[in-house]
């Protein structure tokens, strides 16, 4: 008998051993990849008073930091406001999940009848606006004056993930949620988008107007590519019947996602199971040799993130005109100048500049100076109107002749170029670098 418990044992060691940790066998067999993840821990909808602090707590002993996103509506208790500052002040990365857990933009479900219904609370356009600035304004109250927010994450992220069925819709509906959800009377046919990957890049870099606005507030948008799916019935259940189940879920996950940069999607609001586990989570996962970063360390990959769509930044602001102004002294270096013209776009030695079109995801072109609902076409490129430049090159401003009283256009005029709807010396640095 003793012989065989000593079998016995020695079997289970072998199985759950490894270099000093006790890890199943079948994790055992990713150490190689595993050791390869570096991991950004990120908890949505919080804080939770009974969840919360455990969970700082046990991320503090392991020496792991986490992204912490608040639904504001929380911070109306006191000792919600108190977890957030002291998230701060200990040095976790706090950010904003919004106000209420309301969608930015386009969300559908489906129904037992088989249809695909709107979301009910989506949100319009004046309604984000004011839940960002609330949210944000809660934030800042709670942490103090020392509190910078640069950082949210969207609920559900919508606004700016939208799923290929969201996006087809989206995109026959002319961008909008409101033109989808009008009727709201369910679609019994709906179909993917079969350039996903194209539109969603293009919809994130110009068609969402949720993105566009927290980009003004200064705010890049965190999302993940690795989703512990807590939020789900069948994940809760097995979660809370057979919390090794869940760690080892978990991390076979981390370790075969595709990615070595991980930004991994947890819950602390109404989610104890993520506490109890944590720190069995984070040992076996240090054991396989997979690392936890904070988010500056995240950073070192952003170029990535961004490329894959996990991390939206705010454009840098583009000098179109700057960019214009060493065009046109390029030319001049390599063109006679030209005569004094009323239409300077008509014989410019370079008008090729001006032929170039815009193509949306439709692939419909569209001319220089054509102005969209989002967007407008400058020399081939699309530009956000938040960039301000459509009126320094298409202004719709005119100019009146002192003796004709004939109106003249953007940069029309021989001795003085129209620009802006004043008369300026053709001969000035400004009508030269306006006007070709």
């Amino acid at each position: 008998m003793l012989k065989r418990i000593t079998l016995l044992l020695s079997f289970l060691f072998s199985l759950y051993s490894y270099s000093g940790c006790w890890v199943p066998n079948d994790l055992k067999k990713l150490q190689n990849k595993c050791s390869q993840k570096k991991v950004h821990l990120t908890y949505d909808d919080g804080p939770d008073p009974n969840v919360t602090p455990r969970i700082m707590d046990i991320l503090e002993k392991n020496g792991v930091n986490a992204t912490f996103f608040i639904s504001t509506e929380h911070l109306d208790k006191k000792e919600n406001r108190d977890i957030v500052k002291d998230q701060f002040n200990r040095g976790f990365q706090v950010a904003s999940h919004g106000h209420h857990h309301h969608a930015h933009d386009l969300q559908l479900y489906k129904r037992k009848d088989g249809k695909y219904y709107c979301d009910k609370n989506i949100l319009s356009p004046e309604q984000s606006i004011d839940e960002i600035q609330e949210s944000i304004d809660l934030l800042k109250k709670a942490i103090g004056k020392n509190f910078k927010p640069n950082l949210i994450r969207f609920p559900y992220g919508r606004g700016a993930s939208p799923s290929p069925t969201e996006l087809d819709l989206l995109n026959r509906f002319g961008g909008s949620a409101e033109a989808v959800c009008k009727n709201n009377k369910g679609f019994n046919e709906v179909q993917k988008d079969s350039k996903y990957k194209e539109d969603l890049k293009e919809y994130r870099n110009i068609n969402s107007e949720a993105l566009q606005r927290v980009f003004s507030d200064g705010l890049s948008h965190l999302g993940w590519n690795f989703d512990s799916h807590d939020s789900s019935k069948s994940v809760v259940d097995k979660a809370n019947k057979n919390e090794d189940q869940y760690i080892f879920d978990t991390i076979k996950g981390l370790c075969e996602n595709y990615s070595n940069s991980i930004v991994a999607l947890f819950h602390d609001q109404g989610k104890p199971f993520n506490a109890d586990t944590l720190d069995r989570m984070i040992e076996k996962a240090q054991c396989l040799g997979i690392e936890f970063v904070d988010y500056k360390t995240l950073l070192k990959e952003k170029d990535f993130l961004i490329k894959m769509g996990t991390l939206n930044e705010p454009p840098k602001a583009r000098d179109v005109l700057g960019d214009f102004i060493n065009r046109l002294s390029e030319i001049s270096n390599n063109q006679p100048p030209s005569e004094k013209n009323p239409c300077p776009e008509c014989d410019h030695p370079d008008r090729s500049i001006y032929e170039k079109q815009c193509t949306n995801s439709n692939g419909n072109k569209y001319n220089h100076c054509f102005k969209g609902a989002k967007q407008f076409c400058i020399f081939g490129e699309w530009i956000r109107y938040a960039n301000k430049d459509y009126d320094t090159y298409c202004s719709k401003e005119e100019c009146k002749s002192d003796y004709s009283n004939k109106p003249y256009n953007q940069c029309q005029g021989v001795d003085f170029k129209c620009i802006n709807g004043e008369w300026v010396d053709a001969n000035s640095n400004l009508a030269q670098q306006v006007c070709p």
